[in-house]
């Protein structure tokens, strides 16, 4: 069995069986020139005796630790970036906005059917105000549209319908500009902002911004004029629909007696109105 060729504190060869493979003991594994010791540090405070992951300076359990030694800031200002490894692909996100950050090299592993699309974009974005994480420089925006499979979102389930016709009016306007605007949208595809840093290639994805990437079928630039055009239409949708709205209460307060019809008997209900709901004091919560 091989002896182990580390020298102890007192300057002496070791003498002890070496480990496998190795012309080292455990204690003196971190003389092996061959093997790369985690730099970071146990609960204990005590240095970490486990070999490195590939391509890094920690162990898999000590990887979180490489935040802390770089001290990446939040390009939103919310501070120091945490290093975590998700699918076995660290990133750096942050814990306050939710935000994630991604260099060259992780864009081809967690982005690979979008990375050369967003890395050619780059060239288009306009300058913005966000310091990239990693080199400082200012980023860049870049405008782009995307599409998401069929059935992957949507819905209109905060909408009120109410129990009368009041209600059902409200629901009719608001489903009317919703469709419209799922329509556009549908053949179009959604708008969304992406930065980006030219100096060193590093993207910054807000909150959910770098899922909705992943799930896209596809991405394309988009100019800075038309996404005002996207945006103007959005804000007349709004404004129609704010417009419905501010209708249908005019007419609830309109009436003076509860608009409740009785399910069995098909009659209205007499009592009066309470409080410009459109429903008398018994049915108004119904």
């Amino acid at each position: 069995m091989a002896k182990c060729k580390g020298i102890d504190g007192n300057g002496e060869v070791c003498g002890r069986p070496a480990m496998y493979n190795s012309d080292y003991c455990r204690n003196h594994r971190t003389q092996d020139p061959s093997v790369s010791i985690c730099i970071g540090k146990l609960g204990n405070g005590k240095s970490c005796f486990r070999e490195v992951m590939r391509g890094e300076l920690f162990c898999r359990g000590h990887l979180a630790q490489k935040g802390t030694l770089e001290k990446l800031q939040c390009p939103r200002g919310c501070g120091q970036l945490t290093y975590r490894l998700i699918d076995n692909s660290g990133i750096y996100v942050c814990q306050e906005c939710k935000g994630s950050m991604l260099d060259a090299k992780s864009m081809e592993t967690r982005l690979s059917k979008h990375a050369g699309t967003i890395n050619e974009l780059l060239e288009s974005g306009e300058v913005c105000s966000l310091k990239c994480p990693s080199c400082e420089a200012l980023m860049l925006e870049i405008r782009v549209t995307y599409k998401l499979p069929e059935g992957g979102g949507g819905g209109l389930g905060g909408i009120f319908m109410g129990g009368g016709g009041a209600g059902i009016l409200l629901g009719i306007a608001v489903l009317a500009v919703a469709a419209a605007a799922a329509e556009s949208s549908k053949s179009e595809g959604k708008t969304m902002v992406i930065d980006g840093c030219r100096d060193c290639g590093t993207f910054w994805f807000d909150a959910s911004e770098m899922r909705t990437v992943k799930q896209s079928t596809s991405i394309k630039g988009m100019s800075k004029e038309t996404n005002a055009m996207k945006f103007q239409r959005a804000r007349t949708e709004a404004e129609i629909a704010e417009k419905e709205a501010r209708k249908a209460k005019d007419f609830l307060k309109s009436q003076t007696h509860c608009l409740h019809v009785d399910g069995k008997t098909v009659k209205r209900c007499r009592r009066v109105n309470y409080r410009s709901t459109g429903y008398c004091y018994k049915h108004w919560q119904k």
